[in-house]
């Protein structure tokens, strides 16, 4: 039986803001979706797909919890739920009650929806079980899914152009966002014979990676303006504007914060906060998008 507390920890485990994250992100691809209404929230399969991505997605961070536990008793031990607020067996009860709700929801589902749910669900478990201790594959698998929910909101009327540009942007952030994770989490990793980037590469190059992917994509972000006036000659000031305040800017402070000279893991940890909000910014932005 569930007390109190065990309900405490499972709710935190499934990390709630990341999963209103989700739901907003989803929510905007489809309202671009709807060509800029949001009759969407009229529409059953929007309500059940939100459903079923915010149970799958909270079962993932539980299941990569199960299979971290050690490591995270070394890397954030203040942010441990297994064996802490329930026990592990619990915590196993817990994802395969919400891997079985969203299996059978998904089923009442048109096929496209079917088939991203339960591939998610696969590739979750994968990355918990095995792929998470290699470089960049995870990561990448991670960035994937990520970009797989403003897809998923596309599919529930048109793919625009603009949902095309915000899949783009929340691949990248991700990927940014967990190699930087990966280098939090280096003393847990190391310590469990994980093969994360910096742990292969070392601490320099992956640095230089992730700069170099921010500037790729400040550069990508710049891709929609120009592609748009060279198509219909008209600028898109909106969108510019608010991708430099809320994107660009940012990410210059990011890697101002990365270039800070010696190695310690808050400066890794801000950066981490930072890219979340920076990844709200885009959503904003593409607002502004045609």
């Amino acid at each position: 039986m569930l007390t109190q507390r065990n309900l405490i920890g499972i709710f935190f485990a499934s990390r709630p803001i990341n999963l209103l994250i989700t739901w907003i992100t989803f929510s905007v691809a489809a309202y671009f979706s709807y060509l800029h209404h949001f009759d969407f929230l009229y529409s059953s399969v929007y309500w059940l797909q939100v459903t079923c991505m915010l149970i799958i997605t909270a079962s993932g961070y539980i299941i990569n919890d199960l299979y971290d536990y050690k490591i995270d008793l070394i890397n954030k031990p203040h942010k441990t739920y297994v064996n802490i607020y329930a026990s592990s067996k619990k915590f196993w009860t817990s994802y395969w009650l919400m891997t079985f709700a969203a299996a059978i929801l998904s089923l009442f589902l048109p096929w496209k929806f079917l088939i991203i749910n339960y591939g998610s669900m696969f590739l979750l478990y994968l990355y918990a079980y095995y792929f998470k201790r290699y470089a960049i594959v995870g990561n990448l698998i991670v960035s994937t899914l990520t970009s797989m929910v403003v897809i998923s909101g596309g599919l529930l009327a048109h793919i625009k152009l603009p949902l095309m540009w915000m899949s783009i942007f929340a691949f990248q952030i991700t990927l940014i966002r967990e190699i930087v994770k990966d280098i939090e989490d280096l003393k847990g990793d190391l310590k469990n014979q994980l093969k994360t980037l910096p742990i292969i590469a070392g601490l320099k190059l992956t640095q230089i990676v992730l700069l170099s992917l921010m500037v790729v994509i400040i550069l990508t972000i710049l891709l929609p303006f120009l592609v748009y006036y060279s198509l219909f000659h008209e600028f898109l000031w909106d969108y510019l504007l608010s991708s430099i305040l809320l994107v660009i800017f940012p990410l210059f402070w990011v890697m101002k914060i990365l270039m800070t000279k010696g190695f310690f893991f808050l400066k890794y940890t801000k950066t981490s906060l930072y890219l979340k909000w920076i990844m709200i910014g885009g959503i904003i932005s593409c607002f502004f998008l045609k």
